[in-house]
């Protein structure tokens, strides 16, 4: 299944797509994409929350917020369903990959219901981070995942399948990454967690002639906090940059499709409101003052670049 090239100098909205309960989180990772890509919030930038009403139990973890619709007034949003016939593709490449890819066609949920969105209509896809997590023991689906957890993960991976076939433009952030490589055929592992900070990501030769990553810095400092990784680099994947302590922090798939194990949208206000929301999480509730100076001290402004670059690339 393939996707329809969008013609140069067009001016299609993005999607963010949610992975997450509305509130204090949800809304600062909305507000950042719209800023650093230099969106408008319902105008150009639409979003679609790939969640269940269900109320799942890390929405304690999650936010205090209230629960309410979150789907940047787009209208209430409905359960997808895409069918991919008939779709075709003229994507346009070069040295370093293609410049401008837009979709066609829709495609159908396992659990029925209309798609809110026609990827005809977007330049281009940003998956969002997630309080889940995709679980590496085997056992685990069966002990701690909520019927709301397994759907919307039913639906990110049905997404992620479209977009790698498609390679259709998409920027998948953390739990989004970790959404790509799963519907590619890789695995996740637990061996390289990395708590709330900043660690140094440094781009690979590959990252460095990449279209998107090359106009960052060869090493910059960007936020982490996850418990799962790639265990591998994925199969049809190019690495594009590394970590010193998680190895895979950028992948690319064919032209188009990209993942990062960091944070590009998160501010240093941004990580604040993490540290206060995740609590024992990642840390001991009396190493908070130490985790938000080392927070504090980083310097991420390269990281959030590539977000501008994403927008820059593909509107």
């Amino acid at each position: 299944m393939t996707l329809r090239s969008q013609k140069p100098g067009s001016r299609k909205p993005f999607l963010l797509v949610v992975c997450r309960q509305p509130g204090t989180i949800a809304d600062d990772e909305l507000r950042m994409v719209a800023k650093w890509g230099g969106l408008e919030v319902g105008t150009t930038l639409h979003t679609l929350n790939v969640l269940p009403r269900e109320q799942p139990p890390e929405a304690d973890v999650e936010t205090d917020a209230a629960q309410g619709n979150y789907d940047g007034g787009q209208g209430e949003t409905r359960a997808p369903q895409i069918d991919p016939k008939d779709a075709e593709t003229e994507a346009k490449t070069g040295e370093y990959g293609a410049q401008s890819v837009a979709g066609n066609g829709r495609f159908q949920w396992d659990d029925a219901g209309e798609c809110p969105v026609d990827l005809r209509d977007y330049a281009g896809v940003i998956i969002s981070g997630s309080p889940y997590s995709y679980g590496t023991q085997p056992a685990s689906d069966d002990e701690f995942k909520t019927p709301a957890h397994l759907q919307m993960e039913r639906r990110v991976q049905e997404l992620c399948r479209h977009l790698l076939a498609a390679d259709f433009p998409t920027l998948g952030i953390c739990y989004g990454m970790q959404s790509l490589a799963i519907a590619g055929g890789a695995a996740l592992c637990a061996d390289f967690p990395e708590d709330l900070q900043a660690p140094w990501v440094s781009l690979t030769p590959e990252g460095m002639r990449d279209g998107l990553t090359r106009s960052l810095p060869q090493r910059f400092e960007a936020y982490v906090g996850h418990s799962e990784s790639l265990a591998g680099v994925p199969e049809g994947s190019v690495v594009l940059a590394t970590g010193d302590f998680c190895p895979l922090q950028i992948v690319r798939w064919g032209n188009n499709v990209y993942g990062t194990q960091f944070h590009p949208e998160i501010t240093t206000a941004g990580m604040r409101i993490r540290i206060d929301t995740y609590g024992e999480t990642y840390y001991p509730a009396d190493e908070k003052a130490r985790v938000q100076a080392r927070c504090d001290r980083a310097d991420v402004r390269a990281a959030n670049h590539l977000i501008s670059e994403f927008a820059r690339r593909y509107r």
